[in-house]
This record gives structure tokens, sequence and C-alpha cells, in this order.
């Protein structure tokens, strides 16, 4: 088993985020998980990054607790967050910002960043841009891109069609399609988009107030009606 979580629990202060949440991933899989906005997706993802204090439970990767891990040791072990937002440097170039994800010496980095280029053609050509002048879609690309720079064996997407075109979900979808084929790559996805979702996991969660206590048939996740029952999700 690649990731097991168990009896996670998280708050933010006072308050709770997490009620002892309990899922697994196997190596190769793409695990969704799906829910509302504020119902502890983003916590759930934070957490298994470090980025979160987690007060109950436990978190383990390739067999080891990384409880007490930090975010770059997590990193160095093969965990990588695309976060919500993206949150790429604004300020660097298109180039800039893929040679920061890239650990070793020059030629590591050209060689690295040749070959997202050839998973991300369409940053080609914009490689002299600026971060922060790109369109959402632009950016989530630079963000995925950015996060495969450090080869991770667990990538943590979340909400990675948020606010972007429809052409560039498509791209996205079919990238990540073609990586779980090719590479050596597993990933939990947290969305709102059902037909994301479908396209690309093999098994679905529900997550409804810091509680993941249902698992969606993948076959049912286009039939809104079917959705709403498990967790009031209207599509």
């Amino acid at each position: 088993m690649l990731l097991d979580v168990t009896g996670l629990t998280a708050a933010y202060g006072l308050v709770p985020a997490l009620h002892r949440v309990d899922f697994h991933v196997q190596p190769g899989e793409v695990v969704g998980i799906l829910g509302h906005n504020g119902m502890g997706k983003t916590t759930l993802m934070r957490s298994i990054m470090g980025f979160v204090k987690v007060t109950g439970g436990d978190i383990r990767f390739e067999g080891q607790s990384i409880l007490g891990m930090s975010v770059n040791a997590r990193a160095r072990i093969g965990i990588g967050l695309v976060p919500q937002g993206r949150q790429i440097f604004p300020n660097l170039s298109v180039e800039e910002n893929l040679k920061v994800g890239i650990p070793g010496n020059a030629k590591v980095m050209a060689e690295t960043s040749e070959e997202m280029l050839e998973l991300f053609p369409r940053l080609k050509r914009l490689l002299d841009r600026r971060g922060g002048a790109l369109s959402g879609g632009e950016q989530q690309l630079l963000a995925l891109a950015r996060c495969l720079c450090r080869r991770p064996k667990l990538m943590l997407l979340d909400e990675p069609t948020e606010g972007i075109q429809p052409s560039i979900i498509d791209e996205i979808a079919e990238t990540l399609n073609a990586l779980t084929r090719t590479r050596d790559i597993t990933i939990v996805l947290v969305e709102q988009n059902l037909d994301f979702i479908a396209s690309l996991s093999q098994r679905v969660y529900a997550i409804s107030n810091g509680v993941l206590d249902r698992q969606i048939p993948r076959e049912q996740l286009t039939d809104s009606r079917a959705v709403s029952e498990f967790m009031g999700f209207v599509a």
C-alpha cells in the first residue's frame, strides 16, 4: 500500500475540520474525493502534505508513519501537492517557475524542463512570460508541471479544474490519464467536477463535514440523482 490514512483528525484551533478519516491508496491508483466547498477536502490534502497539524490518527506512506516529518521531508520521499489556487510564483517566468521545482544541477534542470515541455506543450510558447500573466488554465498546467519536476510517487491534486476553461480541463485530463498509464505515479484528486473525477478515478469517496465515510460507485458519478443520494451534491 502506498498511502494509508487511519483515524485522521485535524482542527484549526478549536474548530474541528477532519473527523477520524480512513482511506487507503494502492500504487498506481487514482482515488477521487468529492465534496462541497468547506467540507474538508483541502484540509485533508494539506494534512497529508504536512501543512496542517494532525490531532489524531496516522498517515503512513510506503509503510512508514510520516506524522513527524516536515513538508520538505515529505516532498523528498515522494509526495507532491498541487494546491488549490495553483500558488505559482507570479513574478517569475514560466521557465523560472519550472526550475524552482527541479532538484539537481544545470544538466538535470535542462533535461527535466524539456521533459515537462513535452508533457505540457502549451507551455513551450510561454517560457518567457511571467506566471502572473498566464490564464488560470495555463497557471494550472504550470503548477502540474512544476510538481512533476520532483518526480513524486504520489500527487495530491486540490481542485485542479477550478476556474479553468473547458478546453484546458480536457487537456489536463488527457495528460493525467497518460501519466498514470506510462509512469509509476499515484494520484489523490479532490474535486467538484463530476465528469473530470469520473474520467480519472478508479475509486471515489464522498466527504461531508470532515467525514469521509462513503464510497460512490464510479459508474454512478454521471448520474446527479445518484450522487445526491450519497452526499446531497447537486451537479
